[in-house]
């Protein structure tokens, strides 16, 4: 398995494990939140590609022909998999991908429980089940302001409980009698 991720999504790497160890990585199959009306996964919510869509798609091929296209990797990745006929399982998504129309937050909150990679994350963040075993697979969009707090959160911990290398160099874990607004100390703001 490939998985591609921004650097601002957020892996939960047990659920995206226990998803991937139910599916077949010799079937060609490419996965994330699909874009509404494309054959396309938004990456930030993360692309997943089967060991087998990869040689089917000979991607540095695929790539070379349409460089001159100046799309962005998200749309080349499903590109690439769309001409080589790669199966796109579209179930995972939690369909956030392009909100914008009044269905969108019903459907989305339909599928809370039992989708797995999400784009937008923001208008949705205090509705994500609390159990890691329910939780999306990869989540993107967090506003930086409550990133830390949304990894206490998600995380079931305050920071006084995480273990040492648990939070990323320049933040630090905040005091036992800090706020809930202030969690952590972030250098070089």
């Amino acid at each position: 398995w490939i998985i591609v991720v921004d650097d601002d999504s957020f892996v939960f790497l047990g659920n995206l494990v226990r998803l991937l160890s139910t599916l077949d990585p010799e079937r060609p199959s490419y996965f994330g939140d699909f874009h509404p009306g494309r054959d396309l996964v938004c990456g930030g919510g993360g692309s997943v590609f089967s060991a087998a869509a990869l040689r089917q798609m000979d991607i540095g091929r695929c790539i070379s022909a349409m460089h001159h296209m100046c799309m962005q990797s998200d749309w080349m990745f499903g590109e690439c998999a769309k001409r080589a006929g790669v199966d796109r399982l579209k179930q995972f998504s939690c369909h956030t991908c392009a909100g914008g129309n009044r269905k969108w937050p019903q459907k989305v909150a339909k599928s809370l429980h039992t989708c797995h990679f999400m784009q937008v994350v923001d208008p949705f963040l205090h509705n994500i089940p609390m159990e890691r075993s329910h939780t999306p697979s990869i989540i993107h969009g967090i506003p930086p302001d409550q990133l830390v707090d949304t990894f206490y959160r998600l995380m079931g911990t305050s920071g006084s409980r995480l273990p040492p290398g648990a939070l990323p160099p320049g933040v630090s874990a905040p005091a036992a009698n800090s706020s809930s607004s202030s969690r952590a100390a972030v250098g070089a703001r």
